[in-house]
């Protein structure tokens, strides 16, 4: 009967090595302060009170900014919001 096993005991060579590319710098953590209340009026918004802090985590171009307040992700109006 035909063997299943690995042709031998020893392990695979290694791969040839590659030039490994620089890492880049972590992301800078982006913070907001609430300017002006708002209140989520569907799913995936955020409720945000004067004074709160987002961390921003994604700015679109259509006005809304996704962010990361008390735990929860959201959408929220950019125009409520000033940078830290």
């Amino acid at each position: 009967a035909a063997s299943t096993q690995a042709p031998s005991k020893k392990p695979p060579p290694a791969p040839p090595a590659k030039s490994v590319p620089p890492v880049p710098p972590p992301k800078k953590e982006v913070l907001v302060r609430v300017l002006h209340p708002y209140a989520a009026s569907s799913d995936g918004e955020l409720t945000i009170n004067k004074g709160d802090t987002i961390k921003v985590t994604e700015e679109d171009d259509s006005g809304w900014w996704k962010g990361v307040l008390n735990g929860t992700e959201g959408w929220f109006p950019f125009n409520y919001v000033e940078k830290m």
